[in-house]
């Protein structure tokens, strides 16, 4: 596919997601918060937003949070998992120890639980 194309599919897949959630997203919830599984439902919604956004900035994380030969950003993962592989091999960089730095405030020893975990390819 171009990118013309990939561009164009991209702008569609947008549009429609954000017209079926108006309807669909506060049903969902409501379904959700029925069968007792919206903190699940969250959750969930949460970690794809985070693997959505692993994708969608890759290229900006590749050059700025990993070191050459490191495991590169943009693949089926959340961005911790990513960040949490490179640091305990050895390829993280002085702005990837800062990222760390503000996880570990929030959630401590965040990249070792996500590295302990994980089950890598």
């Amino acid at each position: 596919m171009t990118d013309f194309g990939s561009y164009i599919l991209n702008l569609f897949a947008r549009a429609l997601v954000g017209l079926f959630g108006i309807v669909l997203l506060p049903w969902s919830y409501i379904l959700a918060f029925k069968q007792k599984k919206f903190n699940f439902y969250k959750y969930e919604s949460a970690r794809g937003w985070d693997i959505l956004a692993n994708k969608k900035f890759a290229p900006v994380f590749n050059k700025m949070l990993v070191l050459d030969g490191g495991r590169k950003f943009g693949k089926d993962e959340t961005i911790s998992q990513c960040m949490a592989w490179n640091k305990y091999n050895g390829f993280e960089t002085g702005a990837a120890k800062k990222v760390d730095k503000i996880l570990e405030f929030f959630d401590k020893g965040h990249l070792a639980k996500t590295f302990k975990n994980t089950k890598y390819d």
